[in-house]
């Protein structure tokens, strides 16, 4: 089954690459062969594709049910309401449908896996609530954020009701490994986001940092999806998160990116540099960095003089760090190599590309 799991660097790229903007970027970034590298949908595909935006649908269907019952009180129905109804592209729960399918042996995911699906997303959805608390945005998924729309401190009990219903469903699942490894990926969301807030242009401290906040959750999630397989074994609940720890550190760094390349409309929050504007030290600003004296300066300082962000956005210019930053996907999406011609993922990636490119 370890086999199953050995997935080329192309068909990782494909993957982080989904979004209508991530294609655009992976094509100026990382190479206009990796965005074109495809090859044309068979029935077989066109089943599986299927059969993908039906479970997605449903598992969309599923975590609304799950997180406005009819007996939950109004206000924090409302709340649920109004964040899923600006829906994302459901990238963590379809990494776990594709890990659950190759490692199934080609059969959908049973329900423990659809259960991990689901609370993943949920993870995910209470870490960007708490993430505009923290950041003071007001938009999110091209709406009003949920603390614009309700204020901060009911949307701090958003959050933590979201967190409340996944610890449930976990539970659901009997599965002592499953719950270990999600609380886990909870607990590194936390440390990722105090390691943010004490960033001092380390390097080696951001890819921790963006370990803990982004890929902790689909590694965890992709292992969960293996365990729960038939005849799963420990090097099939290493591999699968070696992929989600590879998918979700690429996916990072290009969102990293994607904050000074991208528009608030394309990205459905603030861009523009959002990030350096609020203190929080990047790859873009890191590379920089390591040629410019006077942005190191200026970054010492915490840009408190006049003039130090523009220092900073031309500094990032001049070093591309936004093309260097680009180039980290391609060395690190996926550690486990292969070539794309036996990869059994790349044809499961390319759909679900399509697939979230659609939702």
């Amino acid at each position: 089954m370890y086999s199953r799991l050995r997935v080329c660097a192309a068909c990782a790229r494909r993957f982080c690459f989904s979004a209508p903007v991530r294609a655009r970027v992976s094509a100026t970034a990382i190479g206009a062969q990796d965005a074109s590298s495809s090859t044309p949908p068979t029935p077989e595909s066109e089943r599986l594709l299927s059969e993908l935006q039906a479970q997605t649908a449903t598992l969309a269907a599923d975590m609304r049910t799950h997180l406005t019952p009819d007996s939950a009180p109004d206000k924090l129905s409302l709340m649920m309401r109004h964040h899923l109804d600006a829906p994302g592209k459901l990238v963590r729960p379809l990494l776990v449908l594709l890990v659950s399918h190759v490692c199934n042996a080609g059969l959908p995911a049973c329900q423990r896996q659809r259960t991990v699906a689901i609370v993943t997303e949920m993870i995910h959805s209470a870490s960007l609530i708490h993430d505009d608390l923290i950041d003071g945005s007001d938009l999110r998924r091209g709406a009003a954020s949920v603390q614009s729309r309700f204020g901060h401190r009911d949307a701090v009990l958003a959050g933590d009701h979201m967190i409340g219903v996944a610890s449930q469903l976990l539970a659901g699942t009997g599965h002592p490994l499953v719950v270990r490894g999600m609380a886990t990926a909870i607990s590194d969301l936390v440390r990722g986001e105090l390691d943010q807030l004490g960033e001092t242009g380390d390097l080696s401290r951001y890819l921790a940092r963006t370990y803990r906040k982004t890929a902790a959750l689909l590694a965890h999630s992709a292992k969960c999806a293996a365990v729960l397989a038939p005849g799963s074994s420990p090097a099939t609940a290493a591999a699968a998160f070696e992929l989600g720890r590879s998918i979700g550190m690429a996916f990072q760094l290009v969102d990293d990116l994607l904050d000074f390349e991208a528009s608030d409309v394309q990205l459905g929050k603030p861009a523009g540099a959002a990030d350096l504007r609020r203190g929080v030290l990047t790859g873009p600003v890191l590379f920089a960095m390591q040629t410019c004296p006077q942005l190191r300066a200026a970054v010492a300082r915490r840009l408190s003089r006049p003039g130090d962000l523009q220092l900073a956005l031309d500094s990032v210019a001049r070093a591309d760090g936004v093309g260097q930053t680009g180039c980290w996907p391609s060395c690190t999406a996926a550690r486990p190599t292969g070539s794309s011609a036996s990869c059994p993922l790349c044809r499961p990636v390319r759909l679900c590309t399509r697939l979230s490119t659609d939702c």
